[in-house]
């Protein structure tokens, strides 16, 4: 856009214009969620789900697919919205004008106003500034204005995913042995067929599924198939059951879902080190919630086996 007026451009003033620089990510809103509506769904749709006549794969992905149903309906999805200061109800109704016509009038309208909005502002904060009485809040001012004389961050990182991903395969590549492998695989068959109706571990029950599920931080990060926490923790009566059937028979075929099997990887940048270099990241994996919690499972009955000292307290 051209510079009109006093020579300063709609981008100095943060105000987000008609162009789409890269996807937003939608973000489920938990604040304004409806979860008796989201149980009601699940419980509905948990009923025609069966648990022995389709594979375990399938039982899965209807299971995943009847919660990502019940949560589009009860909680809703967004972005978070750019934050503009100044940006008063008289602000946004110019804004919507520029928007809907791109009247280069109407936009030096909408940066005097935002001009005189922020100056009036300013003389506020100047205006409350002490040092005699107590001047905290006059440092901390002073701090933010030191901070936003600092250059932007990139918005673009200086590394590909692709170059990460590349190394992490590299660091982690560990070398097979083909020939043990196999025995393994064939000593864990063997010991398998030889296992009697007795060792099989006993089915999951209902009570602790609901164990697991209130020792689980809730507000954690989705895995690989996008589950949240929450959607297991607002189940009903009905889904909690099939839940503990589902994840017994995962017990008992030793078969699991290929979803398990993938994380999302997130690299995080060392603090101090230079970006550029894709060595200088380190990995968070995030797993499936679900195959978290049956985990969890797991743990409950081994440790009273493995830590008998922390089962008597």
């Amino acid at each position: 856009m051209a510079q009109r007026g006093k020579g300063i451009g709609i981008v100095a003033f943060n105000i987000p214009l008609p162009i789409i620089r890269g996807v937003q990510r939608r973000r489920r809103n938990f604040r304004k969620d409806d979860w008796a509506s989201y149980t009601l769904a699940t419980e509905r749709s948990i009923l025609l789900i069966p648990l022995n006549n389709i594979s375990v794969e399938e039982s899965y992905q209807r299971f995943c697919g009847a919660m990502q149903k019940a949560a589009c309906h009860s909680i809703p999805r967004g972005f978070r919205p750019t934050y503009t200061p100044c940006l008063d109800e008289e602000c946004q109704d110019l804004l919507k004008q520029y928007e809907e016509s791109g009247d280069p009038d109407i936009a030096d309208h909408l940066i005097e106003s935002l001009d005189a909005a922020r100056r009036h502002r300013w003389e506020e904060l100047t205006l409350q500034m002490n040092f005699m009485h107590s001047s905290r809040k006059s440092w901390a001012l002073i701090r933010r204005l030191g901070a936003a004389q600092q250059p932007p961050k990139s918005t673009h990182p200086l590394v590909s995913a692709n170059a990460v991903a590349a190394h992490l395969i590299q660091v982690a590549k560990a070398l097979h042995d083909k020939k043990f492998k196999r025995q393994v695989r064939m000593q864990g068959r063997t010991l398998l067929q030889q296992m009697s109706d007795k060792s099989l571990p006993h089915p999951f029950t209902e009570e602790e599924i609901s164990a697991a599920l209130q020792k689980t931080k809730p507000a954690t990060a989705p895995g690989y198939d996008n589950i949240h926490v929450e959607f297991l923790k607002n189940l009903g009566p009905t889904a909690r059951p099939w839940l503990s059937k589902y994840f017994s028979r995962i017990m008992a075929t030793h078969s699991i879902p290929k979803i398990w099997r993938k994380a999302k990887v997130i690299a995080v940048k060392r603090p101090g080190k230079d970006p550029s270099l894709a060595a200088n990241y380190r990995p968070i994996s995030l797993l499936s919630v679900c195959y978290k919690l049956l985990e969890r499972l797991a743990l409950q009955r081994i440790s009273p086996t493995r830590f008998p000292e922390r089962s008597k307290h």
